[in-house]
Protein backbone atom coordinates (compact mmCIF):
# COMPACT_ATOMS: atom_id res chain seq x y z
CA UNK A 1 0.00 0.00 0.00
CA UNK A 2 1.18 3.20 -1.34
CA UNK A 3 1.65 5.27 2.40
CA UNK A 4 3.88 8.16 0.55
CA UNK A 5 6.04 8.07 3.58
CA UNK A 6 9.61 7.65 2.62
CA UNK A 7 13.13 9.41 3.68
CA UNK A 8 13.01 13.25 3.16
CA UNK A 9 9.42 13.73 3.58
CA UNK A 10 8.05 16.76 4.88
CA UNK A 11 5.87 17.03 8.00
CA UNK A 12 4.60 19.78 10.87
CA UNK A 13 5.34 18.53 14.74
CA UNK A 14 1.48 18.62 15.73
CA UNK A 15 2.33 16.93 19.55
CA UNK A 16 4.87 14.74 21.48
CA UNK A 17 3.32 11.78 23.47
CA UNK A 18 5.50 10.83 26.79
CA UNK A 19 5.22 7.04 28.33
CA UNK A 20 3.27 7.18 32.02
CA UNK A 21 4.81 8.98 34.28
CA UNK A 22 7.61 10.44 32.15
CA UNK A 23 7.37 14.64 31.08
CA UNK A 24 9.41 16.88 29.50
CA UNK A 25 13.17 16.93 29.07
CA UNK A 26 12.60 13.06 28.75
CA UNK A 27 12.53 11.84 25.33
CA UNK A 28 9.11 11.61 24.10
CA UNK A 29 7.67 8.07 23.39
CA UNK A 30 6.52 9.47 19.81
CA UNK A 31 6.26 12.04 17.82
CA UNK A 32 3.16 13.38 16.20
CA UNK A 33 3.62 14.72 13.17
CA UNK A 34 1.13 15.67 10.18
CA UNK A 35 2.56 14.60 6.58
CA UNK A 36 -0.30 16.35 3.99
CA UNK A 37 0.73 13.67 1.60
CA UNK A 38 0.15 10.66 3.56
CA UNK A 39 -2.42 8.34 2.23
CA UNK A 40 -2.24 5.19 4.68
CA UNK A 41 -4.77 4.12 7.38
CA UNK A 42 -5.39 7.12 9.89
CA UNK A 43 -3.63 6.99 13.37
CA UNK A 44 -6.33 9.34 14.75
CA UNK A 45 -10.04 9.20 14.53
CA UNK A 46 -10.96 13.09 15.13
CA UNK A 47 -11.48 15.13 11.42
CA UNK A 48 -8.60 17.07 9.96
CA UNK A 49 -6.16 14.38 11.60
CA UNK A 50 -6.30 11.95 9.61
CA UNK A 51 -2.66 12.52 8.06
CA UNK A 52 -1.43 12.57 11.66
CA UNK A 53 1.28 10.21 12.15
CA UNK A 54 3.26 9.07 15.27
CA UNK A 55 7.01 8.72 14.90
CA UNK A 56 7.55 6.14 17.46
CA UNK A 57 11.31 6.60 19.93
CA UNK A 58 13.60 3.68 18.97
CA UNK A 59 16.68 2.58 21.07
CA UNK A 60 19.45 0.74 19.05
CA UNK A 61 21.80 -0.91 21.69
CA UNK A 62 25.51 -2.01 20.55
CA UNK A 63 28.66 -3.28 22.56
CA UNK A 64 29.65 -6.82 23.41
CA UNK A 65 27.10 -7.06 26.05
CA UNK A 66 24.21 -4.62 24.40
CA UNK A 67 25.48 -2.59 27.42
CA UNK A 68 25.49 0.56 25.23
CA UNK A 69 22.52 1.96 24.04
CA UNK A 70 20.94 5.47 22.41
CA UNK A 71 17.31 6.13 22.52
CA UNK A 72 16.40 8.51 19.01
CA UNK A 73 13.53 9.35 17.49
CA UNK A 74 14.31 9.22 13.36
CA UNK A 75 13.42 12.66 12.41
CA UNK A 76 15.30 15.74 11.16
CA UNK A 77 14.52 19.30 11.76
CA UNK A 78 14.19 21.00 8.60
CA UNK A 79 15.73 24.79 9.48
CA UNK A 80 17.12 24.75 6.28
CA UNK A 81 17.85 23.04 2.72
CA UNK A 82 20.23 23.46 -0.06
CA UNK A 83 18.53 24.29 -3.72
CA UNK A 84 20.52 21.02 -4.78
CA UNK A 85 18.72 19.16 -1.44
CA UNK A 86 14.93 20.68 -2.37
CA UNK A 87 15.14 20.34 -6.23
CA UNK A 88 12.22 18.21 -7.25
CA UNK A 89 10.05 19.28 -4.35
CA UNK A 90 7.32 21.51 -3.81
CA UNK A 91 6.08 22.62 -0.62
CA UNK A 92 2.76 24.03 0.81
CA UNK A 93 4.05 26.05 3.27
CA UNK A 94 6.18 29.08 3.34
CA UNK A 95 9.80 29.27 1.46
CA UNK A 96 12.34 31.79 2.27
CA UNK A 97 15.36 31.90 -0.10
CA UNK A 98 18.01 33.24 0.76
CA UNK A 99 20.18 33.47 -2.26
CA UNK A 100 23.08 35.13 -2.05
CA UNK A 101 25.19 37.76 -3.79
CA UNK A 102 25.90 35.62 -7.36
CA UNK A 103 24.34 32.65 -8.76
CA UNK A 104 26.59 30.18 -7.63
CA UNK A 105 25.44 27.55 -10.47
CA UNK A 106 23.56 28.15 -13.38
CA UNK A 107 19.19 28.09 -12.59
CA UNK A 108 20.10 27.68 -9.32
CA UNK A 109 18.17 30.53 -8.71
CA UNK A 110 14.91 29.15 -10.24
CA UNK A 111 15.00 25.89 -8.76
CA UNK A 112 15.28 27.62 -5.22
CA UNK A 113 12.48 29.76 -5.87
CA UNK A 114 10.43 27.70 -7.86
CA UNK A 115 9.62 25.26 -4.70
CA UNK A 116 7.22 27.60 -3.24
CA UNK A 117 3.74 26.18 -4.55
CA UNK A 118 2.38 30.01 -5.01
CA UNK A 119 4.14 33.37 -5.39
CA UNK A 120 2.43 34.32 -1.94
CA UNK A 121 4.03 31.82 -0.24
CA UNK A 122 7.69 32.83 -1.40
CA UNK A 123 9.67 35.51 0.58
CA UNK A 124 13.74 36.74 -0.62
CA UNK A 125 14.19 38.34 2.43
CA UNK A 126 17.49 40.36 0.81
CA UNK A 127 16.01 40.63 -2.62
CA UNK A 128 17.21 39.94 -6.02
CA UNK A 129 18.16 42.54 -8.67
CA UNK A 130 16.77 42.49 -11.44
CA UNK A 131 20.04 42.93 -13.50
CA UNK A 132 21.24 39.35 -11.29
CA UNK A 133 17.74 37.73 -12.94
CA UNK A 134 18.54 39.20 -16.68
CA UNK A 135 21.65 40.07 -17.77
CA UNK A 136 24.28 38.86 -14.66
CA UNK A 137 23.03 35.57 -15.50
CA UNK A 138 24.03 35.40 -19.33
CA UNK A 139 27.89 36.01 -18.43
CA UNK A 140 28.20 32.54 -16.84
CA UNK A 141 30.27 29.52 -18.43
CA UNK A 142 27.45 27.22 -18.21
CA UNK A 143 24.61 29.44 -19.67
CA UNK A 144 26.87 30.15 -22.79
CA UNK A 145 27.24 26.72 -22.68
CA UNK A 146 23.74 26.08 -23.07
CA UNK A 147 23.06 28.41 -25.45
CA UNK A 148 25.33 26.71 -27.69
CA UNK A 149 24.06 23.03 -27.07
CA UNK A 150 20.22 24.61 -28.10
CA UNK A 151 21.67 25.82 -30.96
CA UNK A 152 22.59 22.61 -32.14
CA UNK A 153 19.82 21.26 -30.86
CA UNK A 154 17.97 23.73 -33.09
CA UNK A 155 19.76 22.54 -36.49
CA UNK A 156 18.70 19.16 -35.76
CA UNK A 157 15.53 19.58 -35.58
CA UNK A 158 15.62 22.08 -38.41
CA UNK A 159 17.43 18.93 -40.17
CA UNK A 160 15.19 16.40 -39.30
CA UNK A 161 12.21 18.57 -40.74
CA UNK A 162 13.67 18.86 -44.12
CA UNK A 163 14.05 15.38 -44.45
CA UNK A 164 10.91 14.30 -43.13
CA UNK A 165 9.74 17.31 -45.53
CA UNK A 166 7.89 18.94 -43.01
CA UNK A 167 7.32 23.10 -42.76
CA UNK A 168 9.63 24.43 -40.53
CA UNK A 169 7.31 27.20 -39.71
CA UNK A 170 4.70 24.70 -38.25
CA UNK A 171 7.28 23.99 -35.54
CA UNK A 172 8.78 27.53 -34.99
CA UNK A 173 7.70 27.78 -31.10
CA UNK A 174 8.29 24.31 -30.47
CA UNK A 175 9.56 23.72 -27.17
CA UNK A 176 10.29 20.72 -25.64
CA UNK A 177 10.78 20.61 -21.87
CA UNK A 178 13.50 17.58 -21.40
CA UNK A 179 11.68 16.59 -18.45
CA UNK A 180 9.68 15.11 -21.13
CA UNK A 181 12.07 12.78 -22.34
Amino acid sequence: MNQNLFNGQVGTVKDFLYAPGKIQPSIPAAVIIDFPDYKGPPFFTNPGQETWVPIMARTHTWGKFNNKFRTQIPITLGWGWTFWKVQGSTFRCPVVCHLGDKEVEHGLTFVGVSRAQTIAMLAIPHGVSFERLTTEITKGKNFKDRKVEEARLKQLMDACLRNYQLNPEKYKNLHIDPMDI
